[in-house]
């Protein structure tokens, strides 16, 4: 008797996608290939309220829309199944679409609600989500808690003259390199670097 395996995340996540067809075919679109990771969204590492939760790239060399959910997310209301199709959204509409009018009634017919950029799940979509959820079962995923991952600082140097009292800010490969202070009316080379 063979076991059960149980899916990954991503062909949870892909399964899920393939389930969510028929609401795309029913308002006019037409599904095609796309990839699903779970992973950090390009530059942003904290998936708190009012970030970044799903990103859809298309620079893959291959043409295939590559799809990311973020890892902070789990069953309950702010689930991935919302997200996903947010982003199978912006996946199977042309590039360039963005947030734009055929993305927000796309969105809108899928049963999402809220502004365009920050989509939540509405009651029918809710609805049409829990058959899929019958189907699939739990998400195979654990939240990862990232309240501890700090925000990186600037990586520039500040520099005030000690003539005029001029700020700017400029890289650490620069700082040796900068010889007087950039203001157009000083000539001072009495620069404080901290």
């Amino acid at each position: 008797m063979s076991e059960t395996r149980e899916l990954t995340r991503e062909e949870w996540l892909t399964n899920a996608a393939e389930l969510m067809a028929p609401l795309f075919i029913s308002a006019g679109i037409t599904p095609k290939p796309v990839r699903i990771s779970v992973g950090f969204p390009a530059n942003k590492r904290a998936g708190k309220a009012g970030k970044v939760i799903g990103e859809c790239h298309y620079m893959a060399s291959d043409g295939v829309p590559q799809v990311f959910i973020h890892p902070v997310l789990t069953d309950g209301d702010r689930g991935p199944l919302p997200t996903l199709a947010h982003e199978l959204a912006h996946a199977y509409l042309p590039l360039g679409t963005g947030h734009s009018r055929p993305f927000a009634k796309l969105v809108e017919a899928l049963g999402l609600t809220g502004k365009p950029t920050a989509t939540l799940a509405g009651d029918d979509f809710t609805t049409d989500m829990q058959a899929i959820a019958d189907v699939l079962g739990d998400y195979p995923h654990a939240a990862l808690d990232v309240s501890s991952i700090k925000k990186q600082g600037t990586r520039m140097i500040k520099i005030e003259c000690g003539n005029c009292g001029m700020i700017t800010r400029t890289t650490a490969k620069w700082v040796d390199s900068v010889n007087r202070c950039a203001s157009t009316e000083c000539d001072s080379v009495d620069l404080l670097i901290g």
